[in-house]
């Protein structure tokens, strides 16, 4: 796993206006990635109210409130928080939600309130790719709920599919069909990638 961040750089003094002449400040960190990342393991995820700030869809490091919110979780026995505001799903502390639905996909559209991310977008287009319907549509908690499958996503974990909701089980906490389609799917996506690698350096 490679993270890569770019900040606005260092200003010559404590300033809110910004130093247009200052170059940024480049970090690449790069981390090992778990080699189970890819099985399909289910988590329980407990529903906590969304209290970020505003433009959720700036990638920064002012963190401080989803770490609040996973360790709220994790201190209740869950392993990740799914957030809502007025009864309406944003994403997770830090991976985006989808829902099942009659074998129809519903995930949260891309507006202020969520970070849409790469792997959010790579699953939409397998899906579309594999005509799997999705709806890019505001999620209610009782859409959440009572969803016949739901996972959340993100770069490093991929794809985890959910089996509880706070004390209710998805149906019937079993990996669903159109979970483990869309899984195989993006690992396939991923060999197919590793396979053209090989090829260029042969």
């Amino acid at each position: 796993s490679i993270y890569i961040q770019v900040t606005r750089g260092r200003d010559k003094e404590r300033s809110h206006v910004l130093d247009q002449e200052i170059p940024p400040t480049l970090l690449i960190m790069p981390m090992p990635l778990s080699t189970d990342v890819a099985a399909l393991k289910a988590i329980r995820v407990t529903l906590l109210e969304d209290f970020r700030w505003q433009h959720c869809d700036i990638k920064t490091t002012a963190l401080l409130a989803n770490i609040l919110l996973r360790n709220q979780a994790e201190s209740l026995g869950f392993d990740e928080a799914i957030l809502q505001r007025h009864q309406y799903i944003t994403e997770a502390s830090s991976s985006n939600v989808f829902a099942v639905i009659n074998g129809e996909m519903i995930t949260p559209p891309k507006n202020q309130l969520i970070l849409a991310g790469i792997t959010r977008d790579l699953i939409i287009e397998l899906a579309e790719k594999a005509s799997i319907t999705v709806h890019q549509q505001p999620l209610s908690v009782a859409q959440l709920v009572s969803a016949d499958e739901v996972w959340i996503s993100s770069s490093s974990r991929e794809i985890s599919p959910v089996s509880q909701i706070n004390d209710k089980m998805v149906a019937t906490g079993a990996i669903g069909p159109v979970t483990k389609e869309i899984h195989s799917a993006f690992q396939a996506f991923k060999q197919a990638l590793t396979n053209d690698e090989q090829l260029r350096m042969t």
